[in-house]
């Protein structure tokens, strides 16, 4: 059923190849790095926070405190020998930015025409603007069915959809917001396969309802054999402000108190059972678990880099 497939050349795992690749028991995956975002001033992502609080957590971890850069990696799959994409990242829908992936995946010798499956987490600019080509109106990947959740697709398809907690953004950004996952449901339209979550979508691979960052968000559980890694998306920004105060909420956070109460229970549950995980915005190649610490805080533990 899939293409002709060619293991590429061996990637440096710390060069700019902008590739990591990480084993999921039988299968692979790479991770991505489509593009970064400088997230300043800080306190969009942490809303209603003091200045002096956010200066002393950072302070601590030797940082900034004036803004943040947010890696934006999307997954591929070598899943069963079908190629998988969990998200598309950035494409060229944001003004002066342009996204990797294509790049990526062609030094990876897999065409657009390759991918079979794409797994949308949610409908924001930067995990779906790689998805199509605004100008020509086409999917850049024809063969794949893309996942996208039920109540992703009930909240954007409203003419007006009501952002909720949104507040303080420009004006153009949320235009932007809202023309992107419009779009993407138009042009994507047939390709689109709606899921409720908790559903098998494809052998090994689960929707996980993590509502908050947009209604619809959702995480992608992969198993294979004994292991586990569970895509997270944008259920947490930062490895530092999310973890270690997972009550603090970001600006696009359109139901920021349910967002609050996923991150907790997400958090509870991957530092309970051990779990691996990947955080689309964390610094890449953002795989690693969380432990708990004081005052109901997580502290993220990245996976130490392998070498070739």
């Amino acid at each position: 059923m899939g293409s002709t497939y060619e293991e590429p050349a061996k990637q440096p795992t710390n060069s700019r190849s902008g590739l990591y690749r990480v084993d999921c028991g039988e299968e692979k995956i790479w991770i991505i790095f489509d593009h970064s975002i400088w997230g300043e001033p800080i306190q969009q992502y942490a809303v209603g926070v003091s200045d002096a609080a956010i200066a002393e957590l950072m302070g601590v971890h030797f940082l900034p405190s004036n803004r943040l850069q947010l890696a934006s990696s999307p997954l591929l799959l070598r899943w069963r020998d079908e190629h998988v994409l969990v998200d598309t990242g950035i494409g060229t829908l944001f003004p002066g930015m342009a996204g990797l992936l294509q790049e990526r995946l062609a030094a990876l010798n897999v065409r657009p025409a390759d991918i079979r499956a794409v797994l949308m987490t949610h409908l924001h600019v930067d995990h779906v603007g790689g998805a199509f080509d605004p100008q020509s109106g086409q999917s850049l990947f024809p063969n794949a069915q893309f996942f996208v959740s039920e109540p992703e697709i009930e909240f954007w398809s409203q003419s007006q959809p009501d952002l909720g907690d949104i507040q303080d953004v420009p004006p153009e950004l949320i235009n932007l917001t809202i023309q992107c996952a419009q779009q993407a449901l138009s042009i994507l339209g047939k390709q689109i396969k709606p899921f409720k979550s908790g559903v098998e979508l494809l052998p090994g691979i689960n929707g996980i309802a993590l509502p908050g960052h947009t209604p619809g968000h959702t995480g992608f559980s992969l198993k294979s054999g004994d292991e586990e890694l569970l895509a997270v998306g944008d259920s947490t920004h930062d490895p530092i402000l999310h973890l270690a105060h997972p009550e603090w909420t970001s600006m696009g956070d359109s139901m920021r108190a349910k967002a609050v109460e996923t991150r907790r229970n997400l958090l509870a549950k991957l530092a309970h059972d051990r779990i691996r995980f990947h955080a689309y915005h964390f610094p890449f190649p953002g795989i690693g678990r969380v432990r708990p610490i004081a005052d109901g805080g997580y502290e993220f533990v990245p996976e130490r880099w392998w070498w070739e």
